[in-house]
């Protein structure tokens, strides 16, 4: 699987590019439930379905949950 869906970086990578950018608590997921639970559906289908995810195929693998999601 892609190294970004093992990793909790959060927006530190982001930093080199947007010098301002600041990170503000989700008070454990509260504030923005949503999309945490949208990325545990994402991350589930990912591992149940695409065992392995290589770098130059995931943006495909995006596009086919977002269309099934969105549907």
């Amino acid at each position: 699987m892609y190294n970004f869906l093992r990793t909790n970086k959060g927006y530190s990578p982001l930093k080199k590019d947007y010098k301002n950018l600041e990170q503000q608590s989700s008070e454990k997921g509260k504030a923005f439930k949503d999309v945490h639970v949208h990325i545990m559906n994402l991350k589930g289908w990912l591992r149940g379905i695409h065992h392995h995810s290589s770098k130059e195929r995931l943006q495909g693998y995006f596009d086919e949950y977002h269309f099934r999601y969105n549907r």
